[in-house]
């Protein structure tokens, strides 16, 4: 009894071996390894969905505004001599109507401002001076252009010489995310609507965007991508005048 006692003692003493315990290391650290792995894919993908979320919410706050005044430009119920647009740069656009039918045009201005990379917002009401303001509709902005359509049969153009005849709007924004992501490079081109690029598998031809606020590498080279490791949303839109007659 005694030597039994003895033996079941010893065994119990003996315990793991090395050889167990290093087997053991290794499954655990295979099983620690996967459950990171995926606990980091998850949070890179749930950066990722947080980055468009941003980028899509920010581009459609700010064209949903510009949309909904740039349609009623010319505006003008009481006869006050509103004109519609007034100015049109391909990155600015003025234009008035009388929107809440006083008799007074409101001047309402939209601007990218590139350093920044803002579309301001300024409005102006002669009738009520202490109304005037201006504002940010959009950041992170990377590119916008307004490719104007007239009414006297000319084609689309960035730069009428008579604003008035301004009767439709091409609107293209580029946007771009506030954080840079190390894991991905983004080496998409980007152009606007009054660039139409050739079909795959012919090379982009960027001589159409140099020297503007589109040229993003500063060169003519048949790419025009940034190369950089921030996600982006390009962005097209049209805007019909409804008081100003269409010509199209």
């Amino acid at each position: 009894m005694d030597r039994l006692r003895s033996l079941l003692t010893k065994n119990e003493l003996q315990g793991f071996t090395v050889v167990e315990l290093m087997i053991t290391l290794v499954i655990g650290s295979f099983i620690s390894a996967g459950i990171l792995l995926a606990l980091t894919s998850q949070n890179q993908s749930y950066i990722v969905q947080g980055q468009v979320a941003e980028m899509q919410q920010n581009l459609r706050g700010g064209i949903l505004l510009i949309q909904k005044e740039m349609r009623l430009a010319g505006y003008d119920p009481e006869g006050a001599g509103c004109s519609g647009f007034t100015s049109a740069t391909p990155t600015s656009a003025v234009f008035d109507m009388d929107s809440d039918r006083d008799g007074t045009c409101e001047t309402y201005t939209y601007s990218y401002i590139q350093g920044t990379r803002e579309i301001q917002r300024i409005f102006s009401d002669p009738a009520n001076p202490s109304t005037a303001s201006t504002s940010i509709v959009a950041d992170n902005i990377d590119g916008v252009e307004f490719l104007y359509i007239l009414g006297d049969g000319t084609p689309e153009t960035t730069t009428p010489s008579n604003p008035a005849d301004v009767e439709a709007v091409r609107i293209t924004l580029l946007s771009r995310a506030k954080q840079p992501d190390r894991h991905f490079t983004n080496s998409t081109n980007y152009f606007p609507a009054s660039c139409p690029q050739p079909a795959s598998p012919a090379l982009p031809d960027d001589s159409c965007v140099a020297g503007t606020v589109w040229d993003f590498d500063g060169v003519v080279d048949n790419k025009n991508s940034f190369d950089d490791n921030y996600r982006r949303r390009l962005l097209f839109s049209m805007v019909q005048c409804r008081n100003l007659k269409l010509g199209i």
